[in-house]
């Protein structure tokens, strides 16, 4: 019997979603839907009451639409279910978070098929985003993982909204020649302690000459204390966000890492009463529509705080999302092969200091987990302002292992490869690194002109890292981790900060 995209489809989930409801209690349900999930998610909005947040991800929503863009008809042995023809009972739905992710070059779903979909909603004056992203398999259909994160982000801003604080206000203002953040954050009637903490977080962007003409910088207020206090700035270009700043629950100012999604940036929903969100983790088109507080959950994941939230705050779903994949390859004398582990990394930049003789800056920290092995690593690049170290960048490399780890310790750290996939083989950075303590190793990268430029292109272009070691039995291994897009969106914020100061 097919039923994909038909009534009793919905029907049939929607059972569902009334028997979870009556078991656990349940009184409000966020959905994701990917491909055929998302035609379901479409039809379930337009018949319950009680969904907060509904992300419909590469899928077919206007379906005359994508049977004309296909030519294919869809057929059954019931009539399908076009949820573009039901977009007027949305009307009844003021309190609905309305998302769909799109990949303009989907090979499997029409793109105009959604945008059709979200056109109609428009039409009739209701709030819905459409987040255009980026898919990485052949047909540019897989945006799961993309509208699961938009998901999880949204169903967390609204539950951290029973406890925002109240008074809110969200300035936007165009920014004009010649104006920074500290002018127009003055000119706001900011204090003078929150713009110093603020500038010296946005690093090269809250300096002169740090914004350009025509971005926008969306500075939200909260009543604190009887005094109006900045709780979040977010700098947004032309078609992304560039920078967030947010006030974090120990007050200080944190930096925000931008993340995930590559697309548009829509302007506010027009529906008169949209339930107000907090801002997002990663940039979509949420976020120009955000007023809250920045998530707690969020911060210490994104933030270079590390005193914001307890560990235990972070919800594991949003810290898995963001990690990204790590492989640990163990030398074996009894297979060939050797053996892999596979563990997380996750991204940020972080700002540090000024120490000694080295300058403040900012830094891009990868912190690393093996499970399995039990196996942490955290490694930081930075900019070297030290004259008297003959150094461009240093990284600090630094191992915690278990007293019974089988390798015993890490003796030696070869180098630093980059390379640009797992499979390839890396190419090392120019430079030298020293043992300085049991567990922590220095790398110092070649201050001549030809490697520095090298080194800078290899830390800008490849995707993933390299790092041989040598344990204290001498069995060898190499642990290799990619950037992902938060990686990448790190060494890019860093590089542009060091080649600015």
């Amino acid at each position: 019997m097919k039923i994909r995209r038909t009534l009793l489809e919905i029907r049939v989930a929607n059972a569902v979603l009334d028997a979870l409801k009556q078991q656990y209690g349940f009184k409000r349900f966020h959905l994701v839907g990917h491909s055929g999930g998302g035609h379901t998610v479409a039809g379930l909005v337009q018949l319950r009451t009680d969904i907060g947040c509904a992300v419909i991800a590469s899928a077919a929503i206007s379906l005359r639409s994508q049977m004309r863009d296909s030519g294919h008809p869809i057929v059954g042995q019931y009539p399908y279910y076009d949820p573009i023809d039901h977009v007027d009972v949305l009307k009844q739905r003021p309190d609905l978070r309305l998302f769909v992710v799109s990949d303009r070059n989907d090979k499997v779903v029409s793109y105009r098929s959604q945008l059709e979909f979200v056109e109609r909603v428009k039409a009739y004056n209701l709030s819905i985003t459409q987040v255009t992203a980026t898919a990485t398999d052949k047909n540019s259909h897989d945006l799961f993982y993309q509208g699961l994160r938009l998901a999880v982000d949204c169903a967390h801003r609204e539950y951290d909204l029973i406890n925002a604080p109240s008074g809110l206000s969200e300035r936007a203002i165009t920014v004009k020649k010649g104006e920074s953040v500290a002018t127009i954050l003055r000119d706001l009637g900011a204090s003078a302690e929150d713009i110093s903490a603020l500038t010296a977080v946005l690093g090269a962007r809250g300096r002169d000459g740090g914004l350009r003409e025509g971005e926008t910088l969306r500075v939200l207020f909260a009543a604190n204390a009887g005094r109006s206090r900045v709780v979040r700035v977010v700098v947004v270009g032309e078609s992304e966000i560039e920078a967030v700043v947010a006030l974090s629950d120990s007050s200080k100012y944190v930096s925000i890492a931008p993340g995930a999604f590559s697309g548009v940036l829509a302007p506010p929903p027009a529906h008169p009463n949209p339930p107000q969100l907090a801002p997002p983790a990663w940039p979509s088109a949420v976020a120009l529509a955000s007023v809250g507080p920045v998530p707690s959950n969020a911060i210490k994941l994104l933030s270079a705080d590390p005193g914001a939230v307890p560990p235990a705050a972070a919800p594991p779903v949003l810290a898995k999302l963001m990690a990204q994949k790590v492989v640990l390859y163990d030398e074996d004398p009894s297979d060939p092969k050797g053996k892999q582990y596979v563990g997380s990394v996750v991204w940020r930049l972080e700002p540090i200091k000024a120490s000694g003789n080295q300058k403040a800056g900012v830094a891009v920290r990868a912190d690393i987990e093996i499970p399995d092995r039990k196996f942490k690593m955290t490694m930081s690049f930075r900019r070297n302002t030290d004259s008297s170290l003959l150094a461009s960048h240093t990284a600090e490399l630094t191992f915690i292992l278990p007293p019974d780890f089988p390798g015993g310790s890490v003796s030696n750290v070869p180098g630093i490869l980059m390379k640009s996939n797992q499979q390839a083989r890396g190419t090392p950075l120019a430079g030298l690194l020293v043992k300085v303590t049991d567990g922590f190793f220095l790398v110092g990268l070649s201050n001549l002109d030809a490697d520095r430029a090298r080194n800078v292109q290899l830390l800008k272009e490849r995707s993933w890292f390299d790092v041989p070691l040598v344990y204290a039995n001498q069995r060898r291994a190499i642990i290799a981790f990619e950037k992902g897009e938060p990686g990448e969106r790190a060494f890019k914020d860093a590089l542009t900060a060091w080649a600015e100061d």
